[in-house]
C-alpha cells in the first residue's frame, strides 16, 4: 500500500544534502549504513524497499528525527551469506 501525506510547502523546496556513511560495524559481523537526510513522508519505506530489492537484512535500526531531519543507522548484512556488505 501506498502511504500518502501532506508535505508542507517549505518541505517540498527544503534542500539539504544527503550524505550516506558505510563502515564495518564495531562487531565486525555486520555493516552499519549511516543516512543524514532532510526528511520526508514515506522516506523509511523507501529505504526498507531498496534494502529488500537488493536482498539486504536490517538486523537492527536507530532511528532519529528531529524536526525535518534524519540522523538513522542501519545495521545490515547480506541476506544470502549473513555477512557484512562488501
Amino acid at each position: 500500500p501506498t502511504v500518502s501525506r501532506h508535505v508542507k510547502r517549505t518541505l517540498k523546496f527544503f534542500e539539504e544534502q544527503i550524505h550516506v556513511e558505510i563502515n564495518l560495524a564495531n562487531d565486525g559481523k555486520q555493516t552499519c549504513l549511516t543516512l543524514h537526510a532532510p526528511d520526508f513522508p514515506g522516506l523509511l519505506a523507501r529505504i526498507a524497499e531498496v534494502f529488500a530489492q537488493r536482498n539486504i537484512v536490517v538486523n537492527s535500526a536507530i532511528i532519529n528525527t528531529l524536526d525535518a531531519k534524519v540522523e538513522d543507522k542501519f545495521y545490515i548484512t547480506d541476506k544470502e551469506t549473513g555477512q557484512p556488505l562488501s
